[in-house]
């Protein structure tokens, strides 16, 4: 039987700039009780431990909050485990501009993420797709 939503699926690119899947965001209480071998990067500017696995093919982002201040810290309280997708783009300010066109908007202006490579990075939130982190390739 195959499912016939796959073959009506509509392909749209809201953000535009070779916009391509990168990771999902995952919040976790801690990223070596989870992975022994894990060797994480602090990220101070995002107040998280990072650490990134690859799940069948799809890379996973491993967040661990530093503190009560860390932006994700409410999500474990929540019992609110995924956090983001990213996408990797060609130009995250237009991207950016692309996606405010289609209703998202920025709650984290873009900044260097130490675990990327200082790559700047940016989150934006909209109501039906939740928060979508941008990476700058």
């Amino acid at each position: 039987m195959t499912n016939n939503n796959i073959d009506v699926m509509k392909s749209i690119d809201i953000f535009k700039e070779n916009c391509k899947f990168h990771h999902i965001g995952l919040s976790v209480k801690s990223i070596n009780s989870l992975f022994p071998e894990a060797k994480p990067v602090i990220d101070p500017i995002q107040k998280v431990k990072v650490a990134f696995i690859n799940l069948q093919g799809v890379t996973i982002e491993l967040l661990e909050p530093l503190d009560e201040k860390s932006p994700i810290y409410n999500n474990l309280i929540n019992n609110n485990k995924l956090c983001h997708i990213c996408f990797e783009v060609s130009n995250i300010d237009n991207a950016i501009k692309n996606g405010q066109k289609e209703g998202f908007s920025i709650i984290q202006k873009p900044v260097p993420a130490v675990a990327l490579g200082n790559r700047k990075i940016c989150f934006l939130f909209h109501r039906d797709y939740h928060i979508v982190e941008l990476l700058q390739s």
